[in-house]
């Protein structure tokens, strides 16, 4: 079985892996299989005979993209419609007798006796969190809200680097309190601050994590800014923006980077048209530039209301190939 061109990863855990609802043990196993159903992270399958076949009642499930059969699964006093499937004849025989529960469908979690939020852990993810002496600004529409010699960089695989600063190198007076919370299962539950800056709000570009995970506490207490939403000088040197949010590709890291080249353009243009009046290509090309440029800056508010919300919701906005599409999920 593939996704596109990727083939599908599996791996056995040795992890005790349960899962709850209601209150009750749904599944409880010393053998789970990991699979990659997308390259971002793992999912788990139980094996069938590590379930709790009698609280799983088969449901009727229209699907036009597999043949999985699926369950509703009770627990306790609470009915998750669907939350569960397997695959009768499966392509990858791995996968055989394995069951799969909705992630969000479930109460808890548990890898051995520790909670853990999100999704399951990847065992090839890795962070690394560093102490830094390089000279680490922060900009937002033109006023220095951060100016820190004293980072802690965190690299995370697959994600851009992140730089952790003391909240005193910050303008606290900008900061406004957010009622946003994510969760992260490598670092744990950030909270978040927005910024005031000459009369504009920037919502939710500035997170923290107070207690995070044992294997992130060198950022207890740090706070970090979405670079994609900021200027970032590192030692007096502009930092590209990525074009992530949260890890995932979006359209305004590339706006930005656009916004920035445009900006080179436009200024090599302006000096070709000064230093010849007779090149009135150059002008018009000036012109045609400029345009573009305050067509892409006129995105920008959009662009940010849209990361915020993505951000918000992102545990929800995932795709997952495995997962049967159905006419009751296109229409929720």
């Amino acid at each position: 079985m593939t996704t596109g061109a990727e083939p599908v990863r599996i791996e056995d855990s040795a992890k005790r892996v349960r899962t709850y609802l209601g209150g009750e043990l749904i599944a409880d196993t010393v053998c789970p299989k990991l699979v990659w159903e997308t390259p971002h992270h793992p999912v788990y399958y139980f094996p069938k005979s590590d379930v709790r076949m009698g609280l799983l009642t088969p449901s009727q499930h229209e699907s036009s993209r597999s043949e999985a059969s699926f369950f509703t699964v009770k627990g306790g006093s609470v009915m998750a419609r669907d939350a569960a499937w397997y695959y009768p004849d499966p392509k990858l025989d791995e996968l055989r007798e394995m069951i799969r529960f909705d992630w969000d469908a479930m109460d808890a979690w548990f890898e051995e006796d520790e909670q853990i939020y999100v999704h399951g852990r990847d065992p090839h993810h890795r962070i690394d969190i560093l102490n830094s002496s390089r000279h680490v600004q922060v900009v937002i529409n033109g006023t220095l809200v951060a100016n820190s010699h004293h980072p802690r960089l965190l690299f995370e695989t697959g994600l851009p680097t992140r730089f952790y600063l003391p909240l005193v190198d910050v303008r606290m007076d900008l900061l406004r309190p957010s009622d946003t919370a994510t969760r992260c299962p490598y670092k744990g539950t950030a909270h978040y601050w927005s910024m005031a800056v000459d009369g504009q709000l920037f919502e939710d570009v500035v997170w923290t994590y107070t207690t995070p995970l044992p294997e992130s506490v060198k950022i207890a207490g740090l706070v970090s800014f979405y670079d994609e939403r900021v200027e970032l000088y590192v030692d007096g040197v502009l930092q590209d923006r990525p074009g992530t949010v949260a890890g995932r590709p979006i359209l305004g890291g590339v706006l930005g980077s656009a916004d920035r080249m445009l900006g080179k353009i436009i200024a090599s243009a302006r000096a070709t048209s000064a230093a010849n009046e007779a090149v009135v290509p150059a002008r018009e090309t000036v012109g045609t530039l400029e345009h573009s440029n305050q067509q892409i800056r006129a995105l920008k508010p959009l662009l940010d209301e849209t990361l915020v919300k993505s951000r918000r919701f992102g545990a929800k906005l995932r795709w997952l190939p495995l997962i049967p599409w159905s006419k009751e999920r296109a229409d929720a």
